[in-house]
């Protein structure tokens, strides 16, 4: 196919390539390659995102295509993201429901592969072997997805986002899956797997004992980055731990990880921290069931100082203290808390304040509110609502905090839907009452907020407050 010159000449310019690049599907990067060999060595290059991204897992599918693209001279530098899939123990039941006979071999070898590729260390091996060869590596994910994946029945093979807005995944072990639940395949290189390449006897018995002894533990996929990753010279720019909500096929979900035997031991954390100097976001869903202690250090593990986004989500629901960001982030940009307890009192006096003298941009907010001093959820409601510049007219002063005074100042501009009419509690109407919404309208919904910093005497910083599913409950006295 003729592709016009004026048209190659557009695409040689990296900034415009990259800009149409990135608003393509993997379908389109796919056709456009065979339109002629200029656009073939666009797309198999740092300025497309059809190869940035791989996988790695218990899955020998997975594992494969790792090994093939190491070794591609083109499609390695391509590389910039590793996705570490952690599913493993998938029930058996759960994978026999839809299967057709003739793949019921492929489908008891995958399931074996989750139950012992652990022990036998699958993933590690491909990791030590092909991590030194992606030179552009930056960004490293360690996620869920076929366990979530193999309830799936759409017709899609690509994974729905584990957060909301988030990205999504398309392993090629998820393919696999697709296509042995519509029809059967043939005989494939699925059965390669990469062989040990340890000849002394001592150091294969340390790595079986590393092994067992990894085999049950919620980090088994950081220890591993840790031990085997950071011996090549990466330097990551962003470190994402996902741990997504039900449901899922696995006898083990992963809840996080617990990073209490990592931050005791300094012997890893001098291995990890010099790998993590220009790290610029940090997502972490930490595994607190057994220790919450771990909620007040977490950033002695980390370099924070480079950061400009941190996401922090909790397994067991505790409340949100100021201590748990302790560490120095000058560059922070946005904060994200999930499946915390905010006490009102604590967002006011605590959260906001230091969100504004740290400049962040943005505060995305996934928590359970608690109401002190005996005050409703509407009231909170109320208030958060008096505080968004762009909502109502009510422009509190600096000295207006969340008080049973300053409710009834607050209140008086906001429609009593709760009541079930949309009087004002004041004489007077509201002049935009439509720009008020009520407490009916909004709990269990998501909303934004804009502040500003001049109500907590910050000048005139502005604060977006994104809250996800608005929900509280009434402090225990």
């Amino acid at each position: 196919m003729h592709v016009p010159d004026k048209v190659t000449a557009v695409f040689r310019i990296p900034e415009c390539a990259k800009t149409i690049f990135k608003h393509l599907p993997r379908y389109s990067l796919k056709c456009l390659r065979l339109t002629c060999k200029d656009f073939d060595e666009l797309v198999v290059s740092p300025l497309s995102h059809l190869f940035s991204r791989v996988y790695i897992s218990l899955n020998r599918m997975d594992i494969y295509v790792l090994g093939r693209m190491s070794q591609h001279p083109r499609i390695a530098p391509c590389v910039d993201e590793l996705v570490w899939d952690v599913s493993m123990e998938i029930k058996r039941y759960m994978t026999f429901r839809y299967q057709l006979p003739a793949n019921r071999c492929h489908f008891n070898r995958i399931i074996r592969d989750y139950e012992n590729g652990s022990k036998n260390g699958m993933d590690l091996v491909a990791l030590s072997q092909t991590l030194p060869l992606f030179r552009r590596l930056k960004h490293v994910t360690i996620t869920v997805l076929m366990s979530r994946w193999m309830r799936n029945r759409c017709p899609s093979a690509t994974q729905l986002p584990t957060r909301p807005h988030g990205s999504c995944f398309e392993s090629p072990a998820m393919r696999q899956w697709r296509t042995l639940q519509l029809g059967g395949v043939g005989k494939t290189a699925y059965s390669h797997l990469p062989g040990s390449r340890i000849q002394d006897p001592e150091a294969e018995a340390d790595l079986v004992a590393f092994l067992q002894d990894i085999r049950n533990r919620t980090d088994r996929a950081h220890v591993i980055l840790l031990t085997y990753g950071c011996l090549s010279d990466i330097q990551l720019q962003s470190y994402c731990i996902d741990a997504p909500p039900p449901p899922t096929s696995s006898c083990r979900p992963f809840n996080g990880i617990d990073l209490r035997a990592y931050l005791d031991s300094d012997e890893q954390k001098e291995t990890f921290l010099p790998h993590l100097r220009f790290l610029r976001k940090l997502s972490l869903s930490i595994d607190n069931t057994n220790d919450n202690s771990q909620l007040h250090d977490w950033h002695e593990g980390f370099d924070t100082r480079r950061l400009e986004v941190l996401e922090l989500r909790i397994y067991r629901e505790v409340q949100f203290l100021s201590s748990m960001l302790g560490a120095s982030f000058p560059c922070l940009q946005r904060l994200a808390l999930n499946n915390f307890k905010l006490e009102d009192c604590r967002l006011e006096d605590e959260l906001i304040p230091w969100c504004f003298e740290h400049k962040l941009h943005n505060l995305d907010l996934d928590v359970t509110f608690m109401t002190t001093r005996r005050l409703t959820g509407r009231n909170l409601m109320n208030w958060l609502m008096s505080k968004d510049i762009d909502r109502c007219k009510h422009h509190p002063n600096q000295n207006d905090g969340i008080s049973p005074f300053s409710w009834d100042s607050v209140q008086e501009d906001v429609p009593d839907t709760c009541s079930g009419n949309n009087e004002t509690r004041a004489s007077g109407e509201i002049d935009n009452a439509a720009s008020t919404d009520s407490l009916i309208q909004l709990e269990g919904e998501s909303f934004e907020l804009r502040l500003s910093g001049a109500t907590w005497g910050w000048g005139d910083e502005i604060l977006h407050v994104d809250i996800h599913l608005f929900r509280w409950v009434e402090a225990e006295w």
